[in-house]
């Protein structure tokens, strides 16, 4: 019987089977993301709230990263609670958000805790804020210690006072014997010296007396001192540390007693009122307060104005976006319109677009904002992708763009009165060529030597920081500005700052679109007919993209090292896999044996990569200081290196892949702290989300397995060193 033919797979999966291995790194992303809402989960102790918080963290996320979000348009809906509140309640105009302050501060503090803290206050009138503020910050600690060891430590403080002992000499005998269960003869003697009873003691009661001596070192004289006079206290009002009472007097301290007690008495007045919801009353009285202090409400009170329609007519007549935090956005008369621009209180556009009962906003001070931080990531991570097509793995670029920067910091000071057209070339070839010395060097020793690149260059990474550091801050001064009071060069010449978007005409632009479009046009065998399309367009990408990144340019922040990114980007692409030179560094990295065999000089390819590498982040650290610090400090750029070195891995090593992998990097420093503040979730999640996005590119397996990614060909390998 003949074998049957083997089955074709159906058309979509031969589709997914030939496009999903270059989808990796994105499904890398997306697999990151998923696996941080766990983690959030795990925080919230509970799998809605996880879900909640994931939402608000990565809503938060893009519009921190591409400055895109949607949120609410207020109603007259939206003043439910102040209605329900108005009617037993004068809400004076003045003020109106410092009177939600403490509304809010109910739902911050807890309905239920608020219950707990005013039965205690009940059952125990006589307890001050005073007597809270003592005892609550020890009730955790006394727990832990015992109240018997802290009665017996503070009773041994107690008498080494009254033999006479000064504070001084107090510590003096703690300190001789921290953490010690037992003492040498000449230990013993030099604490009997100042406390004489030791002398006498057996073992046993020595052995107790250094473990209460212990305890005052551990937390201080002062605290033991103080958890006596708490425990005194409360032995007074009849209250054990250890029961219910005791947690609520420490999480009343926590919640500071004045506020709580203010809060105890804001609740009873929202009860009295039928108000259910205290936080969004809060909200709506902050909303009020907006509309006041923007003209659009003049009524004497807030009553009087929902009474009389003035709240709904001024809902109705302007558009107004609550955004979160309690802010808005407001549009005076555009409550009829589709889309527009609306002010924020930085003076600062949002563009808005109406969705029924919400508005899709842009804020282009946002993703300026991304694509700034994301410049020297990018050329940094060309510059460590470089490395790894050459089989080296340049681990240095921090200390390389360190150099850079400083060099161009240099020649930006030192160089007085040339014109801007010749300064800042000079600022840039300086720090290219700092870049390119301190990546130079490891490349030479690797080539002939055998030294490991890796050891090299972590080494000279320390190197570069500290000879920064001792020229920043050597006296007599070498670098420093001694008109600052904090260690850092002086500010670099107005000449020899990089230009921005702002001060760039658009005949700039046409000039950036024809040169895209010249290269376009070398690039290509045939130049004549449809063959110019291509160029045609990409001449006019360039153009557009120039007044888009002029459009968001808000405030004029963005410069001309923006530019600067496509030369480096599309020069190394050229240079890898359009010359010679290119196409042997790449062998090199491959296979070195079989590179050598063809007659290849592996050593030149060694140090050409490391050089160019190096002279790469010199120039990253050159721009960052001519567009963007105008000044150097040390460590400037803490963390820059290893950043860019994920951001290489990301991209696999491919020169054009930088530009989205360095802007995702970009973005998500960037929007951390936004994301931070909006969801109360840990900064380090996003270095988490960072890091698992690397393992999974790095570890490529994981996500062949969950996407079912057929394996990839051994020429198409990822390859990061080859020794």
């Amino acid at each position: 019987m003949a074998p049957s033919a083997p089955r074709t797979p159906p058309a979509p999966l031969r589709a997914w089977l030939r496009l999903s291995p270059r989808l990796i790194p994105l499904l890398a992303i997306f697999t990151a993301f998923l696996f941080g809402i766990p983690l959030m989960m795990l925080t919230q102790g509970s799998v809605a709230g996880g879900l909640r918080t994931a939402g608000v963290a990565y809503s938060a996320l893009i519009e921190g990263i591409f400055g895109v979000v949607i949120n609410d348009i207020a109603s007259i809906d939206n003043f439910s609670e102040t209605k329900i509140y108005a009617q037993t309640v004068t809400i004076s105009r003045d003020g109106l958000s410092r009177q939600a302050r403490p509304i809010e501060r109910v739902e911050t503090i807890g309905v239920d805790n608020l219950r707990r803290f005013e039965d205690l206050l009940l059952r125990f009138p006589e307890l001050t804020n005073a007597d809270i503020d003592l005892i609550g910050p020890a009730v955790n600690r006394i727990r832990d210690i015992g109240v018997l060891r802290v009665r017996a430590s503070g009773a041994l403080l107690r008498e080494l006072e009254r033999i006479g002992l000064s504070r001084a000499q107090i510590r003096s005998l703690t300190s001789l014997v921290a953490r010690k269960s037992s003492l040498t003869p000449r230990e013993l003697a030099q604490a009997a010296a100042l406390y004489p009873a030791m002398a006498e003691m057996d073992e046993p009661t020595l052995r107790q007396t250094l473990e209460y001596l212990n305890l005052a070192t551990i937390y201080t004289a002062t605290a033991i001192n103080d958890f006596n006079a708490g425990l005194d206290r409360l032995d007074e009002l009849g209250i054990d540390i250890n029961s219910e009472d005791g947690a609520a007097i420490r999480d009343m301290q926590a919640n500071n007693a004045a506020r709580v007690r203010e809060a105890i008495e804001t609740l009873k007045a929202l009860e009295a009122a039928n108000v259910r919801n205290p936080a969004l009353l809060g909200e709506e009285l902050r909303l009020l307060g907006s509309l006041y202090a923007n003209g659009l409400l003049t009524s004497a009170t807030v009553n009087e104005a929902l009474a009389s329609g003035e709240v709904e007519r001024v809902i109705n007549e302007s558009l107004i976006v609550r955004r979160p935090g309690g802010t808005t956005l407001i549009g005076i008369g555009a409550g009829g319109s589709l889309a527009g621009r609306l002010t924020d209180s930085q003076n600062q556009p949002v563009y808005y677009l109406r969705l029924f009962d919400s508005a899709a906003l842009f804020i282009p001070a946002q993703l300026n904002n991304t694509l700034l931080r994301a410049i020297p990531y990018i050329i940094i991570g060309v510059a460590v992708g470089l490395g790894f097509n050459a089989g080296v793995f340049n681990i240095g670029a921090e200390g390389q763009l360190h150099m850079g920067a400083i060099a161009a910091a240099w020649i930006g000071v030192a160089v007085v009165g040339a014109p801007g057209i010749v300064h800042v070339p000079l600022v840039l070839m300086a720090g290219v060529f700092g870049g390119l010395i301190w990546g130079g060097i490891p490349g030479l020793l690797k080539a002939f030597t055998g030294a490991s690149e890796v050891v090299v260059t972590i080494m000279m990474n320390f190197i570069a920081a500290l000879f920064i550091d001792w020229l920043i801050k050597q006296d007599p001064p070498v670098l420093r500005d001694p008109a600052s009071s904090i260690p850092r060069t002086p500010t670099i010449e107005l000449s020899a700052q990089l230009p921005t978007f702002g001060s760039l005409s658009v005949l700039v632009f046409v000039g950036v679109a024809l040169v895209v479009f010249g290269l376009a046009l070398l690039s290509q065998k045939q130049r004549t007919g449809r063959a110019l399309l291509r160029p045609a367009v990409l001449g006019v990408l360039a153009f557009v993209g120039c007044l888009f990144v002029q459009f968001i340019n808000v405030p004029d922040r963005m410069h001309i090292g923006f530019f600067l990114v496509f030369v480096v980007v599309f020069g190394v692409d050229w240079f890898l896999f359009r010359t010679v030179a290119g196409f042997e560094l790449r062998v090199v990295g491959i296979n070195q044996s079989a590179a050598r065999y063809a007659g290849m000089n592996v050593a030149v390819n060694v140090v050409l990569a490391m050089a160019i590498g190096g002279a790469l982040a010199g120039l990253a650290g050159a721009i960052e200081i001519a567009g963007r610090e105008y000044a150097m400090v040390p460590n400037l750029f803490a963390g820059f290196g290893f950043d860019s070195i994920s951001v290489a891995l990301l991209a696999r090593k491919n020169p054009r892949s930088m530009l989205w992998s360095g802007f995702l990097w970009g973005g998500l420093l960037s929007a951390a702290g936004l994301m931070q503040i909006r969801a109360d979730v840990s900064i380090d999640l996003v270095r988490i989300i960072q890091a698992m996005i690397i393992m999974f590119v790095a570890a490529d397996q994981i996500i062949r397995f969950l996407y079912r990614i057929p394996q990839t060909t051994d020429e198409n390998k990822l390859i990061f060193t080859n020794k």
